[in-house]
């Protein structure tokens, strides 16, 4: 499998792995496939089914007027055909029209009125804005992909009410990543500023805190994080994740699946966008920062057995992000 789940990373429900080319949540019924790289999961058998693999497979051949005209044959028989604007909003992705693609995928996403599949619609996404945006760096165009990503989220959300922001992030991540490794191997121009933005935005949006600590722990290792030189190394933003990671551990520890359960129920990416500013808050924008250098300093210390003596800024977030201050009138309602 690609990747492993521990729940529904939509609803937080109990999943099946099915055949292993997806997985399927019991209570929500949503699949959630494990290869995040292909965009053609959203194809289904049958005769429209042929015609959407024949527009896709023409957009990785560079005939996109071939896709669009497959895309406009299926819009004529029916405008409503929420697939059809998927595939031409995969289209203007590819031409670079990300105006376009974005304004194609909302009246797709509109049109949904089921969401069991809406991963397939995720993954198609995400690996096209993947590749637009290395186009876009490779064609020096000016282009701001959290801004973007970030837009387009918030129509999902709105037209669905799916919280699948981290998600979404975390597909584009592996995506973009996965294409930058096969350009290296192949000799070419790589472009990677982007991508610890975008994990940023998945540590900030995450729900699943126990996923988290496993995806913090490999991103630390691709990047070659050492916690004993990250000053030498220059590596103060990495040295934060890594003392979220250890907080996440420390607490999580404690806990079980109910308790998981309440937490993911209670986040949806609504309330999670006040962790982009409490997150930000607290990861350095340069070397020796003053309040920040102290606090790593104090935080790379050895600790006692009793573990942290008193609170600072990593561990009140990561104690908000686990509900662990929450105040009882807002007390979250368990996932059924």
């Amino acid at each position: 499998m690609d990747f492993a789940l521990m729940f529904c990373p939509y609803c937080g429900g109990d999943v099946d792995t099915g055949d292993g080319s997806k997985y399927l949540c019991r209570s929500c019924g949503k699949n959630i496939y494990t290869d995040r790289g292909s965009a053609l999961h959203f194809i289904r058998p049958g005769e429209k089914g042929d015609r959407l693999r024949e527009a896709m497979d023409a957009l990785r051949d560079d005939n996109p007027k071939k896709a669009q005209s497959i895309a406009d044959e299926l819009l004529e028989i029916s405008d409503d055909d929420f697939d059809a604007h998927f595939l031409l909003g995969a289209i203007y992705a590819s031409m670079g029209e990300d105006g376009r693609a974005a304004a194609e995928w909302k009246r797709g996403l509109d049109l949904l009125t089921v969401y069991t599949n809406i991963d397939a619609y995720i993954c198609l996404m995400a690996r096209c804005i993947s590749d637009m945006m290395y186009d876009k760096e490779r064609e020096y165009v000016e282009f701001e992909p959290l801004r973007y990503i970030d837009k387009l989220c918030d129509e999902i959300y709105a037209s669905t009410a799916e919280s699948c922001k981290a998600f979404f992030y975390y597909t584009i991540y592996r995506d973009y990543r996965s294409l930058m490794g096969s350009l290296q191997a192949e000799g070419k121009e790589t472009f990677t500023d982007v991508i610890p933005k975008l994990f940023r935005r998945i540590v900030e949006y995450h729900h699943n805190f126990w996923c988290l600590i496993r995806i913090i722990d490999e991103y630390l290792v691709s990047v070659g994080y050492n916690a004993d030189t990250y000053v030498d190394d220059e590596m103060e933003e990495f040295h934060v994740y890594d003392l979220i990671r250890k907080d996440l551990i420390s607490y999580t520890s404690k806990m079980d699946e109910g308790d998981m359960r309440r937490i993911m129920a209670y986040w949806d990416d609504v309330k999670l966008k006040e962790n982009e500013v409490r997150l930000e808050s607290i990861l350095p924008r340069m070397k020796d920062v003053g309040v920040i250098g102290m606090l790593l300093a104090k935080r790379s210390a050895p600790q006692d057995q009793n573990g942290i003596d008193e609170p600072d800024a990593v561990d009140a977030y990561v104690r908000h992000c686990l509900l662990m201050d929450l105040d009882e009138s807002e007390d979250p309602q368990m996932v059924q």
